[in-house]
């Protein structure tokens, strides 16, 4: 009878750990300072959206920043906050779809000019977190799509990219067009929003994203047209024509990733015709 009660026992004590094993995940995080840290995460939460109820909890540091230890004298202090604005460092990080997995590539340069390059390899299924620098900057997520693209999430919108992504010393998104590197100042929740307040679509087409983390869905593609980084939305756009008869058109936008302006609007001929009589 009590080795079977120890045996019960000890049944549910390894129950209890797997769930809890199964019930985290771990991502990696850009934060506010530019260090990349590894987080863990409860199953459920968001990511790259607004509302996230994630907590970090740094357990590993790549390339972490000179901070001085605490000390009582002003003196002292300022002497550290000196010593630490001159040997103020900057990482910049690029990111890569390997085998479905993120490979993040940071390079990190001080003020002497002295760079150091490592990598850091993602374990299946982990994303990549980044956090806004000022209140004027937007927090997003970089996960993995299929076996080489990658995907940008920001308020539960996802946009597919097969270009090279990066992220700045400034923790603003860059890809990398024919002509160089642009900042995407435009995320995929925003450049949505744009065009839905404008009135250039009246709907959005959105289909689930199972790699992005978090509840997202997808919006489209940023790609590049000319040397603009440019995100591509699918969606209708309800008029009247004749300004009596209700009629809803298919509409593909090309929206600028830099200033959110709207590069190019395509709809079939009929679409086009019905348009010039609509109102």
């Amino acid at each position: 009878m009590k080795k079977s009660i120890v045996v019960v026992g000890l049944a549910l004590v390894l129950f209890g750990v797997v769930a809890t094993v199964q019930s985290v995940k771990a991502d990696w995080q850009i934060d506010s300072h530019g260090n990349l840290v590894e987080m863990k995460n409860v199953l459920g939460d968001t990511a790259g959206g607004q509302g996230d109820q994630q907590t970090p909890e740094p357990t590993q540091t790549a390339e972490p920043k000179d901070t001085p230890e605490p000390t009582d004298t002003p003196e002292a202090q300022q002497m550290q906050e000196k010593n630490q604005e001159q040997n103020q460092v900057q990482s910049k990080y690029e990111v890569e779809n390997k085998d479905g997995k993120l490979v993040v590539k940071t390079h990190t340069v001080d003020k002497s000019g002295k760079e150091v390059q490592t990598e850091t390899q993602f374990k299946a299924g982990e994303a990549l977190q980044v956090e806004a620098q000022t209140n004027a900057g937007n927090h997003f997520a970089i996960n993995t799509e299929d076996n080489s693209g990658l995907t940008v999430t920001n308020g539960g919108k996802t946009a597919q990219s097969t270009l090279p992504l990066s992220v700045n010393a400034q923790n603003q998104l860059v890809v990398t067009t024919a002509a160089g590197q642009k900042v995407v100042t435009v995320l995929p929740d925003q450049a949505v929003k744009n065009l839905l307040s404008s009135g250039v679509l009246s709907s959005i087409t959105e289909s689930p994203v199972a790699s992005a983390p978090g509840s997202t869905s997808s919006v489209g593609q940023l790609s590049a047209v000319g040397s603009t980084p440019t995100y591509t939305i699918s969606g209708t756009k309800q008029v009247r024509f004749l300004g009596l008869f209700p009629v809803t058109l298919n509409r593909q936008v090309q929206v600028s990733a830099e200033n959110g302006t709207v590069v190019n609007t395509a709809q079939s001929a009929i679409a086009n015709f019905v348009s010039l009589f609509s109102f």
